[in-house]
C-alpha cells in the first residue's frame, strides 16, 4: 500500500507542478520553435550584461519547457525506488501478489457499480463517482515492481470473465425462447430474465472497462527497468499483448 500512496502523491505532486508551470509558459508563443536569445544578442553586439540576461532567459526557458514536457519520469523514479524492496527476502509473500489480482478486481468491479448507481441518486451521496483510475494503475504498477506482468497474464483472467458473461447471456437468451415459444408465456419470467441480462451486461461492461484501464496503464511502466539485473520478461509482450486481446474484444462485440 505504501507503493500505492507514494504513486498517489507524486501525481498529485506532478499536477501542482503542471499547474505552476504552465502560469509561467503560457508567455511563450510557440513550444514548438523556441527562439535562442543568447545569439541574438551575439549578433546585436549589446553588453556583456545583457549577454548574460540572455542566457538565463535561455536556461529558464529550457527549464520550464523541459517541466513542462516530462511524462514517465517520476514513474522511472517510483520503479527505480521500490523495485529491490518489493523483491527483497523480507517481501518474499509478494511473489504470488498476482494470484490475488482476480478476486481483487471483482470487489473493485462491484465497488464501482456502486458508486454509478449512487450518481442517478439526489442530493449527491457520499461516495458517487463514474470512473476510478487509481486501482488501474496500483495494480499495474505493483505487478511491474514484482516482474509479474507474464505470471498475470497465464491466469487468462479477462477472457475467463468474458467467456462466463457470453455463455451466461447466451444461456438466458436461450431460456427467453423457450418461453416465448410456449403457449402461455410467463410474463414475470420474461421481466425476471431482462433484469438478469441487464446485471450481466453490467458486469460484463465493467470488466471490460477495467481490462481496459489496466492495459493503459501498463503503457506508463511499458520499457522501464527498475533494476538491470531483474529486467521484465513481459516489457516487449505488453503491446503485442494488449493489440491482440483488444481485437478479441472487438470480435467477440461484433458476434
Amino acid at each position: 500500500s505504501s507503493g500505492i500512496n507514494a504513486m498517489g502523491y507524486i501525481r498529485l505532486i506532478r499536477s501542482g507542478g503542471l499547474h505552476c508551470t504552465s502560469n509561467s509558459i503560457r508567455f511563450i508563443p510557440d513550444l514548438e520553435d523556441i527562439v535562442q536569445f543568447k545569439p541574438l544578442v551575439h549578433d546585436a553586439k549589446l553588453s556583456a550584461e545583457s549577454s548574460m540576461a540572455a542566457e538565463q532567459l535561455d536556461d529558464a526557458i529550457e527549464d520550464l519547457t523541459r517541466n513542462f514536457a516530462e511524462g514517465t519520469d517520476y514513474f522511472r523514479i517510483l520503479v527505480d525506488v521500490f523495485t529491490a524492496e518489493f523483491r527483497s527476502q523480507k517481501n518474499v509473500h509478494m511473489r504470488n501478489f498476482y494470484i490475488i489480482c482476480p478476486p481483487l478486481i471483482v470487489n473493485f468491479v462491484e465497488h464501482m457499480i456502486v458508486c454509478k448507481e449512487k450518481m442517478n441518486k439526489k442530493n449527491n451521496p457520499a461516495g458517487a463517482a463514474f470512473t476510478d483510475d487509481g486501482f488501474a494503475m496500483g495494480v499495474a504498477y505493483i505487478l511491474k515492481v514484482l516482474d509479474q506482468y507474464h505470471e498475470f497474464d497465464s491466469l487468462h483472467w479477462f477472457q475467463s470473465v468474458r467467456e462466463k458473461y457470453v455463455l451466461e447471456k447466451r444461456s438466458i437468451d436461450n431460456q427467453k425462447k423457450v418461453n416465448a415459444a410456449a403457449a402461455k408465456s410467463d410474463e414475470k419470467l420474461s421481466q425476471t430474465m431482462e433484469l438478469t441480462v441487464k446485471r450481466l451486461e453490467t458486469y460484463h461492461r465493467e470488466f471490460d472497462l477495467v481490462y481496459f484501464s489496466l492495459s493503459s496503464a501498463r503503457i506508463f511502466f511499458h520499457g522501464l527497468k527498475g533494476d538491470p539485473s531483474m529486467q521484465s520478461t513481459a516489457d516487449k509482450k505488453d503491446v503485442a499483448d494488449g493489440v491482440d486481446e483488444t481485437v478479441k474484444v472487438d470480435a467477440e462485440s461484433t458476434l
